[in-house]
Parts: structure tokens; C-alpha cells; sequence
């Protein structure tokens, strides 16, 4: 009797490994191939916690979820199957990693964070669970409020402008640049422009709009008026994207005639 149930149980295994084969499920296929692994090298040390199983994939000890929903999840050639609290996701698969950061097999769950530098040096709450693959910041960087990996001085920045007692008068704007605390006096903005403490290094532009676009540094520089959502810089107004278009080699060249006719004191043409 035992046998026979042995081998019904192994036949329906076999059945799942083929079903998920048919609908082309890799991740599927990669975890049911490390099932019955689950107790021996890797994971031997790993604590997943009730509900979880800890299952060896390339190499690494990886907590998964009792069931996996990746094992019939399917994603496309160049596509990874995730868990986000549980639930299954698509994601790119990881071919290069921004600046001051490497792919980490275990994911970034214990990568160093800015907000650490200034808890203390806290302990990884999950150092055995191992995540999905993803890009994690370098030793010795710290991922900041940006996003971005950067040496622990470059955390916070500007953290000198809210000393106490405060460096700036009431009126003047506080920013730290080469790690020198700089006062800057109030900034009236103009029509359809707003105060921005990070500086407009990134502020909308009309001559960007016609340019390949380009990713912008979200480092903080020196604070400035810079025009609100919705309206770009022209010739130093903001205005809405429709004063933005290119003009026409026609307009161009009748501008230009129009210039010149009215440098000699002609009547400048117009356009009909």
C-alpha cells in the first residue's frame, strides 16, 4: 500500500514539473529542481521561520514562501519572477548596476542605508533570508534619500544647517557645499517660479525638449528659483510647454528679415 502511494506521489510530481514546463514557467522549473535540497549544504544554517523553506539557488540560501507563488507564475525570456509581501511580479533581469553598486545574488536587504549612520551601527534583522537578485551598494556606501550610493559624509549633506544653534539668520537660506555651511539671502521668485532648496538642476527646460533625453542628478546644489510643474525656462520666464515649439525654418528666416528691417527702420513684415 505504501508503495503504491510512493509512487502516485511521485507521478504527480512529475505531472506538475511537466505542466509548468509546457507553460514555459523557468523560475518554476529552477526551484522544483532544488526542492528536496532543502536540508543540506547551504541551508543548513539558514532560519527562514514558519511558513518559509529555505531552498539553494545558485549557490546561495534563499527563504521562499510555503507554497512558492513563482512556481506558477510565468515570465517572459529576459524577465525574473519576484515576491513583493508575498505576491508574484515580473521584474527585468539585472545586466549592470548604476555607479558604487555590484549585483548581489541574496538582493540588497542588507545593504547599507544613510539612515543607519545615524541609528548606529544596527544589525541586519534578516541576514539569512535571501532576497531576489538586485543591484546593492558597494562596502563602505550608503543607499541615500535619492536612491543613489553614496561615501557616509555624502548621506546628509546639508545636516550642518540644523545645528543649534542655527548657522543662517531667519531670512537667509542654509546649503553646505565642499562641507562648508554657506548663507544665502532670501530669493524673491518671479512669476510661475518656486522655491527650491536642492537648486534648479533639474528644473524643466524648453531647450531640453528637444534633446535626447538625459537622466538628472538629484544631488542638492544651491538653493533657487525655479519654475513650477507644468511650465518650462525660456530665455529666463517661465512658460507653459506650447511657447516651447520649435520654430519652423520659415519663422525662422522671416524673424530674421524682420530683425534686420527694423534695425534700418523699415516696417517689419508679419506673418499671415
Amino acid at each position: 500500500m505504501w508503495s503504491i502511494l510512493h509512487h502516485l506521489v511521485l507521478l504527480l510530481s512529475l505531472y506538475s514539473i511537466v505542466e509548468s514546463v509546457k507553460r514555459g514557467d523557468k523560475f518554476a522549473r529552477r526551484t522544483i529542481r532544488f526542492r528536496d535540497e532543502s536540508t543540506n549544504g547551504v541551508c543548513q544554517k539558514a532560519n527562514c521561520g514558519q511558513g518559509w523553506r529555505c531552498i539553494p539557488i545558485e549557490g546561495k540560501a534563499r527563504c521562499l514562501p510555503v507554497p512558492n507563488p513563482c512556481d506558477t507564475f510565468s515570465c517572459a525570456s529576459d524577465e525574473d519572477c519576484a515576491l513583493d509581501h508575498g505576491l508574484p511580479y515580473c521584474q527585468k533581469k539585472i545586466t549592470s548596476c548604476p555607479q558604487n553598486e555590484t549585483r548581489q545574488e541574496c538582493g540588497s536587504l542588507c545593504e547599507g542605508l544613510c539612515l543607519i549612520t545615524v541609528l548606529g551601527n544596527l544589525t541586519c534583522g534578516v541576514p539569512d533570508v535571501c532576497s531576489w537578485p538586485s543591484c546593492a551598494c558597494n562596502e563602505g556606501y550608503y543607499r541615500d534619500a535619492f536612491g543613489h550610493c553614496v561615501l557616509e559624509q555624502d548621506c546628509f549633506p546639508d545636516a550642518a544647517c540644523f545645528a543649534s544653534p542655527p548657522p543662517c539668520k531667519e531670512t537667509e537660506a542654509c546649503s553646505v557645499e565642499d562641507g562648508k555651511v554657506i548663507c544665502i539671502p532670501a530669493l524673491i521668485c518671479g512669476q510661475n517660479e518656486e522655491y527650491n532648496d536642492c537648486g534648479n538642476s533639474c528644473e524643466a527646460r524648453c531647450e531640453n525638449l528637444f534633446k535626447k533625453k538625459t537622466k538628472c542628478s538629484q544631488k542638492c546644489t544651491t538653493p533657487a528659483c525655479v519654475c513650477k510643474r507644468g511650465y518650462y525656462r525660456k530665455d529666463g520666464d517661465c512658460v507653459r510647454k506650447r511657447r516651447c515649439q520649435r520654430r519652423s525654418g520659415l519663422r525662422k528666416l522671416v524673424s530674421k528679415k524682420r530683425d534686420m528691417m527694423t534695425a534700418y527702420g523699415d516696417e517689419p513684415i508679419t506673418l499671415g
